[in-house]
């Protein structure tokens, strides 16, 4: 064998893997399949075994959809424990055996306006904003709190102003989660009754 015919086979050999041969010599090589699909099985078999195995501790919010809601975290007031950009999910004061105990992050409405006594007062979002804030105690029918990063804290929260407790934090650069978190809960924003 000369060395053109070795070079030859070297060169017809090279790349056998990624093309067919054909009976005839004048016919363009064709390409294998693409095994693409099967990277996409093994894909939904990953996603599959992360929804039952549930890392993430979801389950109580998948059996209580209706009463909880994902939304994004702002400000700096729940540092270290709640950053400005993670989601939080919160279990609504509607659910079933919903409860509240010092530790507990509770979520209210703080109006702007002072003069705001209850709900039916509220006229417009620009009237209140949505806070999250540690339960230091409770004092009768009122509550307690404070910011982790505050040093001072809230005026008492009332019956009215609850809307509910975060159950749940996932930090903001988590993107996993936050997708299972939206695809689960579902990213809502808190709507007056």
């Amino acid at each position: 064998m000369t060395g053109d015919e070795a070079a030859q086979r070297y060169i017809e050999g090279f790349g056998a893997e990624e093309t067919e041969t054909t009976a005839s010599s004048h016919e363009q090589p064709r390409r294998k399949k693409s095994k693409a699909w099967k990277y996409i099985l093994v894909l939904f078999a990953v996603f599959a075994v992360v929804i039952i195995m549930d890392p993430f501790g979801l389950n109580i919010v998948i059996s209580d959809r209706n009463n909880a809601y994902a939304t994004e975290a702002a400000g700096f007031s729940m540092e270290p424990t709640v950053h400005c950009g993670d989601i939080v999910v919160v279990q609504t004061k509607d659910a079933p055996g919903f409860s509240l105990a010092a530790g507990d992050i509770l979520v209210f409405l703080y109006p702007l306006d002072l003069s705001i006594e209850s709900l039916s007062d509220i006229t417009s979002d620009s009237q209140y904003i949505i806070v999250g804030h540690k339960i230091l105690s409770f004092d009768g029918d009122k509550i307690l709190c404070r910011g982790d990063n505050n040093n001072a804290t809230d005026p008492l929260v009332s019956e009215w102003q609850i809307v509910g407790k975060i159950i749940d934090v996932t930090p903001r650069m988590n993107y996993l989660k936050r997708v299972m978190v939206y695809l689960i809960v579902g990213g809502n924003r808190y709507v007056l009754p």
